[in-house]
């Protein structure tokens, strides 16, 4: 179908949405999963307190997907320009065909962050951050910096910042885990 501007929401039962096309698209369910398929929105926004995220073949300008404690999948799908992603307890998948051109954000505060692009190109930044006592980064990029600093969201712990910076003017890419793993993956790096 087609439409300006959904709005749907779910308290306990899941959301699956397919074959949608539509400006904005604003989804979200308190326990339910929210699955998103061949979809097309300038700017999603999907949220969740305790189900799944799941999108596939999704085409959007900017993606804003959140949830409280359960999982995120995002696969073959494009943004032509950023996102926001974030979990706190759940593990966060994003498989891109290619990084979107603005950057994004992703974080999650106790689970595992994958982040699969085949081809990183010669511009990018990645910014990666974890706790300093916890957390692990699997990076196939040499790193061009790294700091330590005291967290600023009231818990107080040091967090590692390691930076690959290739070029100039590419996207902005921060992925962030207190005490999970940050994962980064290419075609032929990472695996």
């Amino acid at each position: 179908c087609s439409a300006d501007s959904p709005k749907i929401s779910s308290a306990s039962g899941d959301i699956s949405i397919s074959r949608v096309r539509s400006k904005d698209l604003d989804l979200s369910t308190a326990s339910g999963s929210v699955t998103l398929k061949n979809c097309s929105a300038d700017s999603p926004k999907i949220s969740s307190a305790s189900g799944d995220i799941s999108i596939s073949g999704i085409q959007s300008k900017d993606l804003d997907l959140s949830n409280a404690s359960g999982s995120i999948l995002v696969e073959e799908s494009k943004i032509d320009e950023s996102g926001e992603i974030s979990s706190a307890s759940g593990d966060i998948e994003l498989d891109f065909p290619q990084l979107p051109p603005q950057g994004f954000k992703a974080s999650t505060a106790s689970s595992n962050l994958i982040l699969k692009v085949p081809d990183f190109g010669e511009n990018f930044s990645l910014t990666l951050i974890k706790r300093e006592d916890k957390g692990h980064i699997k990076c196939p990029f040499e790193y061009t910096g790294k700091s330590t600093y005291r967290n600023s969201e009231g818990d107080g712990y040091l967090m590692d910042r390691y930076t690959v910076v290739r070029g100039k003017e590419g996207p902005e890419i921060e992925l962030k885990t207190h005490s999970g793993t940050i994962r980064i993956e290419t075609a032929d790096k990472g695996k």
